[in-house]
């Protein structure tokens, strides 16, 4: 292979076809070897490409056919379906690539579809359009249609500092302890009514102790409906643990007789990982008192919990994290006024966990393991702004370590 120096790198000439058709293209890279690397992809493409000009699809008839699998294979969300479905057909479809081939698609092609898009949208906005691209390539990678993704090798829209300023945890969605302890003891109170059906007294135990978990582990709201009794262990030297590997979303009822178009399903956690979380033997009796409580209620050959949860539904349902959510702003709605209630999500909990292990001084990265983040990055884009900065206790011993008493 005929190499030249040029401005940028590298250059080639490639012959590809059979004569008399074929047809000569020029071949770019950085260094020698990202160019050789380079040649092989463009032969191979070119070869895939001739099997494929007459069957392959478009890019929004294959995005079309892609979500319905997509989304059952993967077990998606109602609302993550629908954020695909957005995207596809409001974004996509009235594209410059919507009707090209998936093999025709290059970066120039992508980045005038980020052109048109920033025309009309916020730049959080078209990453997000991007990112459901990246991931409609990555299918068609995996079945051979293309050799490359092109949404992976032509990045989307950086940030500015005033967009990712704007995707910091604002201080207000922060639940004191107060509150907190005030919450907890509200429900207590409802726990200990003497009017308590079976049933009701059941669905305040589960509130008490799921509100206890959400806020001591940080979990997500879908997590903490998606635990077992299962994940909760205590190893041979007496440590607790609770481990996170599932969560529940909401999927459409295939069952025509149901009288429910949507139920809640067991599925992985939203990255896919699963996170091992020490707890304190506090937390841990209380846990444990709960476990004890309602076993009361499992006596009654009504209800089964068949899948062994630590928060089903009194009838032994899996629980939709908007039933927990309701719960929460039911108990906020008795012990505070309207506007404190409405401004409050379940999700602030979770907010809540991560400022104060930030402001005790945990390191970031234990930070993020424990959120279950996929990386410190994420952590650090909602969360930074609220670590503390007090660190002139350190500079006196970092100054007095490497000094000492000689100047």
């Amino acid at each position: 292979m005929k190499t030249e120096k040029v401005k940028l790198g590298y250059q080639t000439r490639i012959w590809l076809g059979e004569r008399p058709n074929r047809t000569q293209v020029r071949v770019h890279a950085k260094t020698v070897k990202e160019l050789k690397e380079r040649v092989q992809l463009v032969k191979d493409e070119y070869k895939l490409k001739q099997g494929l000009v007459e069957a392959d699809k478009t890019f929004i008839d294959y995005a079309r056919e892609w979500l319905p699998i997509h989304s059952q294979t993967e077990q998606l969300a109602i609302k993550t379906i629908e954020g695909y479905a957005n995207h596809i057909e409001t974004k996509i479809a009235d594209s410059n690539i919507a009707r090209k081939k998936l093999y025709d698609i290059k970066g120039r092609d992508i980045k005038h579809f980020h052109r048109e898009l920033l025309s009309k949208y916020s730049i959080q906005s078209v990453r997000n359009i991007h990112s459901t691209c990246r991931v409609i390539f990555s299918t068609a990678v995996a079945e051979e249609r293309v050799i490359t993704n092109p949404f992976i090798n032509n990045k989307a829209p950086k940030l500015n500092k005033a967009n990712k300023n704007s995707l910091e945890i604002d201080r207000s969605r922060i639940i004191d302890k107060d509150l907190f302890n005030r919450m907890l003891s509200y429900q207590q109170e409802k726990i200990n009514r003497q009017d308590n059906s079976s049933f009701h007294r059941f669905s305040a135990q589960s509130t008490f102790a799921g509100l206890l978990v959400s806020y001591m582990f940080g979990l997500r709201p879908q997590e903490v409906v998606g635990l077992k009794w299962s994940d909760l262990r205590t190893d041979k030297s007496g440590t607790h643990t609770l481990t996170v590997e599932r969560a529940v979303t909401i999927a459409k009822t295939n069952d025509p007789k149901s009288k429910f178009k949507t139920i809640p399903i067991l599925k992985g956690t939203k990255t896919g990982s699963t996170r091992k979380l020490t707890l304190g033997q506090t937390v841990m009796n209380l846990i444990l008192d709960y476990k004890e409580q309602s076993k009361a209620h499992w006596e009654d050959k009504r209800w089964d919990n068949e899948h062994n949860l630590m928060f089903p539904t009194p009838s032994g349902d899996i629980m939709s994290m908007k039933v927990l959510s309701q719960r929460f702003k039911d108990v906020l709605r008795n012990i505070t006024d309207e506007q404190t209630a409405s401004f409050h999500q379940l999700y602030d909990l979770r907010h809540t966990h991560a400022s104060q292990l930030i402001s005790e001084g945990w390191d970031i990265v234990l930070v993020s393991k424990r959120l279950g983040h996929s990386d410190t990055t994420t952590t650090l884009r909602y969360y930074a702004h609220l670590v503390p900065n007090n660190d002139s206790s350190r500079v006196e011993s970092f100054e007095n370590s490497i000094l000492g008493t000689n100047f």
